[in-house]
């Protein structure tokens, strides 16, 4: 009996310590140097509550992360080139409180993947300071399909040359999509909302919509699901699109024309330092300071009035951030002091970078 009830005890304890495991890191390196050398085996291997750490380099994947919990993925940064992870298509499905960061998701080919992201069935994901693009092909930057509270921050969708594929499109569910560049060369939609499920609700708020010629429009909504739209900057953009005003509410947006809704912004020149540069922080004249929806506040002051938000990218609780560079430390370098011989210590130096203000 005794043996028994050791036993018992033994397993029970066992089963106790497994469930206090601690969650694992895992590393991702084309080198060889990480615990795996593909972005997917890593999606394989983890379980719920680890966190994998992609290095730079240019992944030639569709990759698929399902079923896992609370799982927080980071690249190395979005830009400059040869200091980013770049992966062909990215998919979440049936995951929920998971955090993406700082990767590009996108491909210049030509391939079956339809989005550099798709999302379906999810709750509570995060995408922040990453980059979905587009080029050439007909395919969409982004999807969001039947997921609730998904977050999109600090993030960039470009769409190059296509015919009239989007940069995101939105289908029912719930979400936030704020301080985000949406960047498009020809026809086709920024944000296409399509929702007709009750209790629908996306809010898009300090966002920037730039078109470099005057193409499609900034957004198309339909059903009865409810758009929130406040603090954007839509610039050289031809056309809003065509809006409910029962079920998709704009106020405190800057374009250069009349835009519904109230507290807005009418332009007549560049409110931004360098728009041909690529520079869209606000120029000292710009009226968009501190002209935003007085409940919400900048997480930075910039110069200006905090308490007030301003409109654009730059401004609210999560500006956009240039190169989308990870709060994670990267390593950029070791240096190795060699063993002279036995017994002697080894001096290792490293260097590392993080994102602004991390």
């Amino acid at each position: 009996m005794k043996r028994i009830l050791l036993f018992l005890f033994l397993v029970s304890n066992f089963s106790f310590f497994v469930s206090l495991a601690p969650a694992r890191v895992l590393h991702v390196e084309q080198s060889g140097l990480g615990d795996y050398t593909t972005i997917q085996a890593s999606f394989d291997a983890c379980v719920d509550g680890d966190t994998i750490l992609i290095g730079a380099g240019v992944f030639p994947e569709g990759v698929n992360l399902s079923g896992k919990a609370n799982v927080v993925v980071s690249g190395a940064g979005i830009g400059p080139s040869g200091q980013e992870t770049s992966l062909y298509a990215l998919n979440v499905v049936n995951c929920s409180h998971c955090e993406f960061w700082s990767m590009r998701c996108g491909s210049h080919v030509n391939s079956s993947t339809p989005c550099g992201l798709n999302v379906s069935g999810c709750s509570e994901v995060i995408f922040r300071r990453c980059f979905f693009y587009a080029f050439f092909y007909n395919h969409d930057c982004a999807e969001v399909v039947l997921s609730e509270n998904v977050r999109f921050e600090s993030d960039y969708f470009y769409r190059d040359n296509g015919s009239t594929y989007d940069g995101l499109q939105l289908h029912d569910g719930t979400g936030v999509v704020t301080g985000c560049m949406f960047y498009r060369y020809r026809e086709g939609v920024d944000i296409r909302f399509e929702n007709t499920l009750a209790g629908t609700f996306w809010a898009v708020t300090n966002c920037l919509f730039r078109h470099q010629y005057t193409f499609g429009s900034a957004l198309s909504a339909s059903g009865t699901g409810e758009l929130e739209l406040r603090n954007s900057i839509f610039w050289n953009v031809s056309s809003i699109g065509t809006l409910d005003p029962v079920f998709h509410r704009l106020s405190y947006n800057a374009w250069n024309q009349a835009l519904p809704g109230e507290h807005n912004v009418l332009l007549t020149e560049s409110p931004f330092v360098n728009v041909d540069g690529g520079d869209y922080h606000l120029n000292a004249t710009s009226p968009c300071w501190d002209a935003g929806d007085p409940f919400i506040h900048d997480r930075f002051a910039q110069g200006h009035d905090s308490s007030i938000s301003d409109m654009g990218c730059y401004g609210g609780m999560s500006p956009f951030f240039d190169n989308g560079l990870s709060p994670f430390p990267v390593v950029t370098s070791v240096s190795v002091t060699p063993v002279v011989g036995v017994g002697d210590s080894i001096q290792i130096q490293s260097s590392a970078r993080t994102a602004p203000r991390y």
